[in-house]
C-alpha cells in the first residue's frame, strides 16, 4: 500500500468515526398536569375527540377521518378531511387548510374548566382568521371528574346551567352504563352526549315553559352498536319534538312534544 493510499485511508476513518459514534438522544414530553400524563405519540391520537367553548359556542369533533369545526357564532362550519397530527411539547396539533388563513387547532395537555365547572384532560386553541380562542376538550368516553350539580334557589327550579341526564326517552327507560346528557348553556346554545356521539345546537326559551330548538343540532358521526346506537338514534328523535317543559316534584326535567306527550325525562 502506498503512503498516499495509507493517509487517505486514515483519513476518512477519522471522518466517518464520530459520526458513527454519535450518540442518539431519545426525545422527552412532559407534562405538569397529573390528568393528562399520558403517552402521546405521532399516530396514538386519542379518538374520537371532543371540544368546546361555551364563551365562544364553537363544537369541535375529530376522527380517524375528519375534523369538523362549528362556528354558529359566524355562522359558518368546517368539515375536512383530518391531516397528520405535528407533535408539541405537552400535546398536538393539527392545520386545516382554509382561507383567508391557516385554522390551526392546537390539544394542550393542560386541565381544563367550562363554565359550569366541568372539569376536562385537556385545553384547546382555536387560531384562524378571527383570531385565538380556547375551550376545554377530551377523547370521548374518557372519566373525567365531574362538577357537583348546580343547585337551585330555594323555591326556584333551574333548567339552565345544569348537566341534565336522560332517564327515560318515550316509554322507554335509559339503563344506567348508557349515559346521555343535555345541558343549556345560558346564551342560547345547547350541547350534549347522545349515547356515543357529542351534540350541540341553538335553543331558544320562549316563554316560561316554552323550549324551542332551532332544528340546527349536528353530532359526531362515530358509529355506535347496541343499545347505545338505537338509544342515540331515539334520543334525537325525540328531542327534534320537544316544544315545552316542566318539572317534576322530584326535581326531575320533563320535555314534551306539541301535543303535551312526555318524549323525554332528566335528572340533574
Amino acid at each position: 500500500m502506498g503512503k498516499n493510499t495509507f493517509l487517505n485511508l486514515c483519513l476518512l476513518v477519522l471522518l466517518v468515526l464520530p459520526a458513527a459514534c454519535k450518540e442518539e438522544k431519545a426525545v422527552e414530553i412532559k407534562s405538569d398536569d397529573p390528568i393528562a400524563m399520558r403517552a402521546i405519540l405521532p399516530g396514538e391520537e386519542k379518538l374520537p375527540y371532543h371540544a368546546s367553548s361555551d364563551v365562544e359556542g364553537w363544537q369541535l369533533s375529530i376522527t380517524a377521518d375528519q375534523i369538523m369545526l362549528e362556528r354558529p357564532e359566524k355562522s359558518a362550519n368546517i368539515i375536512l378531511p383530518k391531516p397528520e397530527m405535528e407533535l408539541l411539547t405537552g400535546g398536538y396539533k393539527y392545520r386545516l387548510a382554509t382561507t383567508p388563513k391557516v385554522t390551526t387547532i392546537e390539544i394542550k395537555h393542560v386541565a381544563c374548566k367550562d363554565g359550569s365547572g366541568n372539569s376536562f384532560a385537556d385545553t384547546v386553541e382555536i387560531d384562524d382568521a378571527s383570531g385565538k380562542t380556547t375551550g376545554c376538550g377530551a377523547p370521548v368516553g374518557q372519566p373525567l371528574p365531574e362538577a357537583a350539580p348546580a343547585q337551585p334557589v330555594a323555591g326556584e327550579q333551574k333548567l339552565e346551567n345544569i348537566v341534565w341526564h336522560a332517564t327515560r326517552i318515550n316509554d322507554t327507560a335509559v339503563p344506567e352504563d348508557v349515559k346521555i346528557t343535555m345541558e343549556l348553556d345560558g346564551k342560547g346554545r345547547l350541547a350534549g352526549r347522545g349515547g356515543c356521539n357529542g351534540y350541540s345546537g341553538p335553543y331558544e326559551l320562549a316563554d316560561k315553559d316554552q323550549l324551542v330548538l332551532g332544528g340546527g343540532i349536528v353530532s359526531t358521526k362515530m358509529a355506535c352498536m347496541g343499545a347505545a346506537g338505537e338509544l342515540e338514534q331515539s334520543y334525537f328523535d325525540a328531542l327534534s319534538q320537544v316544544k315545552t317543559y316542566r318539572f317534576g316534584q322530584d326535581g326531575a326535567l320533563v320535555l314534551t312534544d306539541k301535543d303535551g306527550k312526555d318524549v323525554l325525562q332528566f335528572t340533574p
